[in-house]
């Protein structure tokens, strides 16, 4: 018989980190494809890559579009029924919510909606709207998404991106505080400027606390992250 890993297990080794979309297939359906790192690679065929690996990698899916969430909880059910699917997964969207309701994301009702009756068994990664973060992460963004997760029993990791939480961070400590359960990713690529440009958050949010704390970096950021803020 296997076994399950749990979360704590795999972020020690990593996590698969994939963007996914959905892609017309040769039936005529559409299915979740990962478009990111791979260019449009079945996540099915992905996904069982990952199971038949020898290591215990944990599975980050972001769901690029509203209509990609439910196709992929569908998948992620059927191979769990099947126990071809061992390895922790995170699923990470952007949501509308209160004082973040942006046109074209998801209400986020309907995101914990939708996980809690296809595919509970995730650690649910929400964000914020990008369009919402101008001044960073303010005390109204904090306090909406805390309202609106305050319910789940699943662990919960907010997705904060760096570039922003430059501007404004020290409203999301309360999103550590709030619950044991619940972790943050501060996350950083060149889409949000250089290396530096995130440098300062990291470096702030090291400073305040250095457990519930995760990274999603580009490889080539890394060192300039071991150098300037994890040694620090």
């Amino acid at each position: 018989a296997g076994f399950r890993l749990t979360t704590a297990t795999v972020l020690k080794s990593g996590m698969i980190a994939l963007d996914v979309a959905l892609q017309n297939s040769t039936s005529g359906n559409r299915l979740p494809v990962a478009i990111v790192p791979s260019a449009g690679l079945p996540l099915e065929e992905q996904l069982g890559t990952i199971h038949s690996s020898v290591n215990p990698w944990g599975i980050y899916l972001n769901i690029t579009e509203p209509e990609v969430l439910r196709p992929t909880l569908r998948l992620l059910s059927k191979l769990y029924a099947q126990n071809l699917l061992w390895n922790p997964v995170w699923i990470s969207m952007a949501v509308s919510f209160g004082s973040f309701e942006t046109l074209g994301y998801m209400q986020g009702e309907e995101f914990l909606e939708a996980i809690n009756t296809i595919f509970p068994y995730v650690t649910i990664a929400p964000s914020w709207p990008r369009e919402v973060l101008t001044a960073g992460y303010t005390e109204p963004l904090i306090k909406d998404m805390l309202t609106l997760c305050k319910d789940l029993w699943q662990q919960v990791s907010f997705q904060l991106e760096a570039a922003p939480l430059t501007r404004s961070w020290l409203a999301t400590t309360k999103l550590l505080e709030s619950s044991p359960s619940y972790t943050v990713t501060v996350q950083h690529s060149y889409s949000e400027g250089s290396e530096w440009d995130g440098l300062p958050a990291l470096r702030s949010i090291r400073t305040h606390t250095q457990m519930g704390v995760y990274y999603k970096i580009p490889r080539q950021f890394r060192n300039a992250l071991i150098a300037n803020v994890l040694t620090s």
